[in-house]
């Protein structure tokens, strides 16, 4: 794709309602801004649909690797008023080793949402070879 319709792409889901329908890899993505949880994002389908299988922890399918957003957690939440860094300073000076790896494990996880565009694009492009813009919205993929 040319840098003008990635300027396209962008200002299609910069609003609050918008749709780009893409060709990746021979994957059909559907790119749809709307609020999701009380906030603005972008959602990527891919061949119509969000599996449940493709949202995971740590062992991405091909899908959530190339088109979900991977974002790393703690696994282990802490309870309300315990500061994460004062409990690991604690751990660490009591030599608490099993106590310390549950405290700073983290994993990935990967979901159909994106709360930005320009991420969303970047990492499109990182992790595929051939996008084309096809269907309604940004000009139905003409240059």
């Amino acid at each position: 794709m040319t840098p003008e319709q990635w300027t396209d792409v962008n200002n299609e889901l910069t609003g609050i309602m918008g749709r780009v329908d893409l060709n990746i890899d021979g994957y059909n993505v559907v790119l749809i801004r709307g609020v999701v949880d009380t906030s603005l994002k972008t959602v990527a389908l891919v061949n119509g649909t969000v599996s449940r299988d493709d949202i995971c922890i740590d062992n991405p399918t091909e899908i959530a690797r190339r088109f979900f957003y991977p974002s790393r957690r703690y696994v282990y939440s802490m309870p309300n008023g315990v500061n994460r860094k004062t409990a690991i300073a604690v751990a660490r000076g009591t030599g608490d080793d099993e106590t310390l790896r549950k405290l700073e494990e983290k994993a990935t996880i990967y979901t159909p949402y994106w709360g930005c565009n320009k991420r969303l694009i970047n990492h499109l492009k990182q992790h595929n070879r051939e996008i084309r813009l096809v269907g309604p919205g940004c000009n139905g993929g003409k240059a």
